[in-house]
């Protein structure tokens, strides 16, 4: 189980000025030392929400990933394939998006991360290349992005 720790940025920042859009970055493990975690909630991609104490004030916001990279593609396939049933995806587009996904397997299998790393970022170019050219709504877009991005995220640690 990989724990991402994310806290809300929106308002005024000593190093960065103000921010006017809400968004969630991620909070270095060197500042936890609190004693008290909350998980509120679990979706389904396999993430728990809650809150935690740090060694700052307050309450933070806490995103646990459950699931392995591999289970968050399979789910993602699955959600592709979903969209092109459902008739809102080509057909070929969603074979094209569902083969980069396999391969990401492939590779991730083979222990060969960088080669895992590029396929799920190909994939991320061309879900935001159909945003550009209005195959997808940009809710799904924004879907499909993050789930890519939370596996990237994986990763890289």
């Amino acid at each position: 189980m990989k724990i991402t720790l994310i806290y809300p940025n929106l308002g005024r920042h000593e190093d960065r000025g103000f921010r006017d859009r809400a968004a969630m970055e991620p909070l270095g493990l060197g500042v936890l030392a609190g004693n008290q975690g909350v998980a509120n909630a679990i979706n389904e991609w396999g993430e728990a929400v809650g809150y935690s104490t740090y060694s700052g004030p307050g309450f933070h916001a806490v995103m646990w990933i459950l699931t392995t990279p591999e289970e968050q593609v399979t789910k993602l396939i699955e959600y592709v394939e979903s969209l092109s049933s459902a008739g809102n995806l080509p057909l070929a587009v969603s074979l094209a998006l569902v083969n980069m996904l396999e391969r990401f397997k492939v590779h991730l299998a083979a222990g060969r991360m960088e080669a895992a790393l590029a396929k799920i970022v190909k994939f991320t170019h061309f879900v935001e290349l159909l945003g550009e050219k209005e195959y997808l709504k940009k809710e799904i877009i924004a879907l499909l992005t993050a789930r890519a991005r939370t596996i990237m995220g994986q990763l890289d640690t």
